[in-house]
């Protein structure tokens, strides 16, 4: 059953049996009426702060409830998320599989040692350097690099179409030998490892050099840095990820969720608003 489908027949249920509209306030955030029945959120992720801080959040206002989510976001990255309450968290393996999109916008002016701006210990910047406003190069170590056409950078892409072995970013939670691979990292072990990650298509949808805006549709387990990685190496330029954005799981769009709320929340000293709408 597509997800789009399954979550509007428990939506119906919910509907019916409570009325969607009054089952869940804000302040109150009621949760005692047929609890097995109120299965999924979905989550608006912000920034700086971790997949597992959004589930501590959560479980302030669910104190009685068991709750988790169906899939990581990196700290810097926003978007969907999808949490279930209860007996209903055994479900989320269904989920995990689903493909996913993302918006990605890559730097090829920098190098960091995460691949992306969350970086420990180590970040390069290049100078961009602009000759009537038209002409654009990078002075790297290597020497003067000019920007790649658009047309170069879409058939760099073309060949990650339907799959290719990428390199696992070593800040990641992959585990490899038994072990998350960013404790490694953290203690100065990189270990390198490749995976079939897959693309089924993308859009660019803005390049201003050093700047590329993409729309990514890809499988599960598929890391959007290694993307950024491998364009950057086939490039001769730099590769960070600085913003990331999950827009869909499955057939769920996050743009297309109706009865949004907010949840206003202190955590960490920092006051944070997180969007969640009931599925």
């Amino acid at each position: 059953m597509a997800l789009g489908t399954w979550f509007s027949f428990y939506s119906f249920l919910v509907e019916k049996l409570i009325g969607f509209s009054t089952l869940l306030q804000t302040q109150a955030l009621s949760f005692y009426l047929v609890p097995s029945l109120w299965m999924f959120l979905a989550v608006d992720k912000p920034a700086r702060i971790t997949s597992f801080d959004v589930i501590r959040i959560f479980r302030r206002h669910f104190p009685k409830q068991k709750i988790w989510h169906s899939g990581t976001l990196d700290p810097m990255a926003t978007g969907l998320m999808i949490l279930a309450l209860d007996k209903d968290t055994k479900k989320l393996t269904e989920l995990i599989w689903l493909d996913k999109s993302y918006i990605a916008t890559i730097d090829f002016s920098k190098l960091t040692d995460t691949r992306d701006m969350e970086f420990r210990e180590k970040i390069q910047n290049f100078e961009l350097r602009i000759k009537d406003w038209i002409k654009k190069w990078l002075e790297m170590e290597s020497g003067s690099v000019e920007s790649p056409s658009l047309g170069e950078i879409q058939r760099k892409l073309d060949t990650l179409i339907p799959e290719y072995e990428l390199p696992l970013p070593a800040f990641s939670a992959k585990k490899i030998a038994g072990k998350k691979s960013y404790d490694d990292a953290r203690a100065g072990t990189i270990r390198e490892e490749n995976k079939v990650m897959k693309v089924q298509k993308y859009e660019i949808l803005k390049y201003d050099f050093p700047l590329l805006q993409l729309k990514l549709d890809v499988g599960s387990g598929t890391y959007i840095r290694s993307i950024a990685y491998r364009l950057g190496k086939e490039l001769w330029i730099g590769w960070t990820l600085i913003q990331l954005r999950r827009t869909s799981i499955g057939d769920l769009d996050i743009d297309k969720l109706p009865n949004w709320e907010d949840l206003h929340n202190t955590y960490k000293e920092k006051e944070e608003i997180i969007r969640y709408s009931i599925l």
